[in-house]
């Protein structure tokens, strides 16, 4: 099955007018005469068909007209693909791959992990070597810089006044 076209008066009127300048022994020439013949006139026309007659009307070198302007006001119907039932065998086999696959990742994550976890040590020397614990401390003593800068200033300005 192939894409087709809605078919509009502006496509219908274009078809007609072409079919006359088209040569008359090509395969789709004679298609668009079985179209434009046909009454009641068809929903849908076959989308290699109006681009045959755009195609030929280009190559004539008359009038332009752009292919977007004629199938303005028309929708494309695209066939619906239907994929191939897939093989058993295969089924199996993807969704063995995939378990191995899974297993190999979490052996790769949990290579490292031991069951025992280290408790820490209740003293400070554990928290000085905690990088927490040294941000704090230079946070603290940013802050009693800081502090002291201030006490400074205001006594600078206590003193000037």
């Amino acid at each position: 099955m192939e894409p087709e076209v809605k078919l509009t008066e502006k496509i219908y009127s274009f078809l007609k007018e072409q079919c006359h300048q088209m040569p008359q022994n090509s395969k789709e020439t004679k298609e668009i005469h079985k179209f434009i013949e046909k009454e009641p006139q068809p929903s849908s026309i076959p989308f290699r068909i109006v681009r045959y007659a755009f195609t030929e009307h280009k190559n004539t070198g008359k009038k332009k007209v752009y292919l977007n302007e004629l199938l303005e006001g028309s929708d494309l119907h695209l066939p619906e693909i239907i994929p191939p039932p897939r093989n058993l065998e295969l089924e199996a086999r993807i969704q063995k791959l995939k378990l191995e696959q899974q297993n190999k990742i979490y052996k790769d994550i949990t290579r490292n992990v031991s069951i025992e976890q280290d408790k820490p040590d209740e003293s400070i020397q554990h928290d000085s070597n905690d990088d927490g614990f040294d941000s704090w401390n230079n946070s603290v003593f940013c802050r009693l810089i800081f502090l002291g800068e201030i006490f400074k200033l205001m006594n600078v300005f206590v003193n000037s006044n």
